[in-house]
């Protein structure tokens, strides 16, 4: 076989989570910035910085003003929720989700949106206990009759 008869093959990647950002480079897509940037963050001290923004598709003058850049007020605001959000989910016991921490702080005057309540709380990993027993399905009665053939007992 003569080198020009040579096929090259694609090679499969391994699939992973969209908020890696070489995954979704990979794959053809592009990355959201700050992903990018926190991940060469983070890997800077085993890759060369312009070789991670080159892959990236990033520039490396953007990855210094991301790190000299202050937090947006969005995501201050955020911070600032997050910390009220874990403190009324600690004294629920973990048991409040969305719906009745999203009301205890409309009860304690803080305007936010159901939705960006239910982000944080996925982004901590927080989640409300379901009511009830804990069984699904499959309940008896408690007033059962011990003798369910129908014979009468002592027969």
């Amino acid at each position: 076989m003569t080198g020009g008869d040579r096929r090259r093959r694609k090679t499969v990647g391994v699939k992973t989570s969209r908020a890696d950002p070489i995954a979704t480079v990979q794959e053809g897509g592009r990355i959201d910035p700050q992903q990018g940037y926190a991940f060469i963050k983070a890997h800077r001290a085993r890759y060369p910085l312009v070789a991670m923004c080159r892959a990236l598709e990033l520039s490396s003058s953007g990855y210094y003003q991301w790190l000299t850049r202050a937090p947006s007020a969005h995501s201050r605001r955020d911070d600032e929720l997050r910390e009220l959000i874990q403190a009324i989910w600690i004294e629920s016991d973990g048991t409040y989700g969305r719906p009745r921490i999203h009301a205890a702080l409309r009860e304690a005057g803080v305007r936010v949106s159901q939705r960006r309540v239910a982000r944080l709380m996925k982004s901590m990993g927080l989640r409300g206990r379901r009511r009830g027993t804990g069984s699904r399905g499959g309940r008896t009665s408690a007033k059962a009759p011990a003798n369910r053939g129908g014979a009468p007992e002592g027969s």
